[in-house]
């Protein structure tokens, strides 16, 4: 389900599980595309994991309260934990989404969330940098106190995942960001624990559901993750 805001409405989710239901459809589906974690409720889980769910993401965006609140997501981190606890007691993938180089971040806050990230014990987390769109507040913040390192014109979408900054502020210069989000995929996935359960994890899904998309779709985990590996860690020079 590609919707970011699919959990807002928890009658309209109830619902839809329920039509499911009375049309007897066996499916079997993920919520990948980043819900609130204050949206996930015991009721919530109970109702998607009888019609097929086996995978939610959530949001977070910062492991920092602060700048939580700044970037105006109007989200208490509490609540992330609530959500990654629900979804491993209905048996769910719980992944998180993060972003690094806020407009208020710091190399203190970029740790913080790296460390909130592996904390809240995701099965899977990932990390993306700061994009300012044209037109949103943060992209007025770096036209005014900030610089912009790529063109617009032509194109940010290989930025998006890539871990390459599009802007950088006098007190946060692109080297910083750009190093802990390299940092930032071998801390959380290279740990023996996380290894351990990842591969106890893929293998029930695939016992579970013996199918070919899933299996398709670990081993493109694996290889997505794998390339970290290659990645240098950017030494930078303090003047």
């Amino acid at each position: 389900i590609i919707d970011d805001s699919f959990t807002q409405n928890q009658l309209r989710v109830k619902k839809i599980c329920v039509l499911i239901k009375k049309a007897n459809l066996n499916v079997v589906f993920n919520i990948y595309n980043g819900i609130r974690a204050d949206t996930v409720s015991d009721s919530l889980l109970k109702y998607l994991t009888s019609v097929g769910i086996n995978r939610i993401t959530i949001g977070v965006e910062s492991g920092n309260q602060q700048v939580v609140y700044k970037i105006g997501k109007a989200l208490d981190l509490k609540n992330v934990k609530n959500a990654v606890q629900l979804s491993k007691k209905y048996h769910l993938i719980s992944d998180g989404f993060f972003m690094l180089g806020h407009y208020f971040d710091t190399p203190k806050t970029m740790e913080e969330t790296i460390q909130f990230a592996i904390n809240m014990d995701f099965d899977h987390a990932y990390f993306f940098v700061a994009l300012p769109f044209p037109g949103s507040k943060l992209y007025s913040l770096i036209e005014n106190k900030g610089k912009f390192l790529i063109d617009y014109s032509i194109g940010i979408s290989s930025h998006i995942v890539e871990g390459k900054p599009v802007f950088e502020l006098p007190s946060l210069p692109k080297e910083v960001v750009e190093s802990k989000f390299n940092e930032s995929y071998k801390r959380f996935y290279f740990r023996p624990k996380k290894i351990i359960s990842l591969a106890l994890l893929y293998s029930s899904f695939i016992f579970r559901y013996k199918s070919l998309e899933i299996v398709r779709w670990l081993i493109s985990q694996v290889f997505f993750l794998l390339g970290f590996l290659k990645k240098k860690q950017i030494k930078i020079t303090r003047t």
